[in-house]
């Protein structure tokens, strides 16, 4: 499912992304600040993140043997996925409230 819900998202994030009349920060906090923008880009980086954990966990437990290795490297990747989400909402979070 996550999967499925990616293709649409990765295209609209592309295509938005390279539809910007220019490169510059102010271009992209005015993309940003815009409702549909900022919530689709939640939704993806959302998204994302439990895809990588669910391929992510699907490769430890093929390839990680013992039961306390595989439970390790389980949470490691789960609080490694919390990192990058708190750090991109934060991101998102302080670029929208720049003036």
């Amino acid at each position: 499912i996550t999967a499925v819900l990616l293709i649409p998202l990765s295209l609209w994030l592309a295509l938005s992304l390279a539809g910007l009349p220019e490169t510059s920060y102010e271009a992209f906090l005015a993309w940003i600040r815009q409702s549909l923008h900022y919530h689709l880009l939640l939704a993806f980086l959302l998204i994302s993140a439990q895809h990588a954990l669910l391929g992510l966990g699907s490769i430890l437990d093929d390839y990680v043997q013992g039961p306390f290795i595989n439970r390790f490297s389980q949470a490691a990747v789960k609080l490694g996925l919390l990192g990058v989400l708190v750090t991109a909402a934060s991101a998102i979070y302080l670029l929208l409230e720049t003036n």
